[in-house]
C-alpha cells in the first residue's frame, strides 16, 4: 500500500442483531441494514474489537482495515501518545444503539479491576442520546450499596433499586464499575474497545 496522505475516512458499518434492538437505526438514521437482520440493536461505525475490525469504505484505502491503517500511519492517524500506549490495538468502539426494549444490566470494570482480573484495560463509555421515547431512562448505578450476593439473589427485581436518569437528548458519561442499562432511546456510544463485563 502506497503511503499517501490521509483523508476523511468512512468505514463499513457492522450491524449487530440484539434481542432488545428495533428498527430505529433503519428508520431514523437511514442505515442500510440487510433485511435478514431483524431487531438490529447496534451499528458499529468504528471498531477495533477482536474479530470486528472496521474496514475502510472510501478512497484509495478502501478495503483495508483499521488495524492495517494504524500499523502504517501510526501516530499520524491516532496521535503519538495513543500509538505509544496501544500500538496497533486501538481501543476504540463507536456505535449507534437502538434500545427499543430494556438492555441487560451490566457492569464494566474500571482500569484497576480489569488489570487485576483480566490483564486488560477497563471500559468507560460516553453515550450521546440522539432520540428518546417519552419516559425513556438510562440506568447509571444503584441507589444504595448492593452486595454481590444480594444482586444474585434478586437479579430479576433489582431493577427497582437502580438509579434511572432521564434519557433526553444529550451526552452521558458512564464510568467503569457503574451498573448500566437503557431503554427506549437511540444513542451514539463511544467506548474503549473492551468486551469485559463483570
Amino acid at each position: 500500500m502506497e503511503n499517501k496522505g490521509l483523508y476523511p475516512l468512512r468505514f463499513k458499518p457492522i450491524f449487530k442483531p440484539r434481542i432488545w434492538g428495533g428498527n430505529k437505526l433503519r428508520q431514523r438514521l437511514n442505515k442500510n441494514i440487510p433485511k435478514n437482520i431483524s431487531n438490529c440493536g447496534e451499528s458499529w461505525e468504528v471498531s477495533a474489537v477482536g474479530d470486528n475490525i472496521s474496514v475502510i469504505a472510501n478512497g484509495f484505502l478502501e478495503g483495508n482495515n483499521l488495524e492495517e491503517l494504524v500499523e502504517i500511519y501510526m501516530g499520524d492517524l491516532v496521535g503519538n501518545s495513543v500509538y505509544e500506549k496501544f500500538g496497533i490495538e486501538l481501543p476504540l468502539l463507536v456505535k449507534f444503539i437502538d434500545a427499543s426494549d430494556n438492555l441487560s444490566i451490566q457492569v464494566h470494570p474500571n482500569d484497576e479491576l480489569a488489570r487485576e482480573r483480566h490483564h486488560a484495560y477497563g471500559k468507560t463509555e460516553m453515550w450521546y442520546v440522539i432520540d428518546a421515547d417519552p419516559g425513556a431512562k438510562i440506568i447509571t448505578g444503584f441507589n444504595r450499596d448492593v452486595t454481590r450476593e444480594e444482586y444474585l439473589e434478586s437479579f430479576r427485581v433489582i431493577r427497582a433499586g437502580l438509579i434511572g436518569a432521564d434519557a433526553s437528548a444529550g451526552p452521558r458519561s458512564i464510568p467503569g464499575t457503574s451498573a448500566q442499562a437503557s431503554e427506549g432511546k437511540t444513542s451514539l456510544a463511544v467506548s474503549l474497545a473492551i468486551s469485559l463485563t463483570e
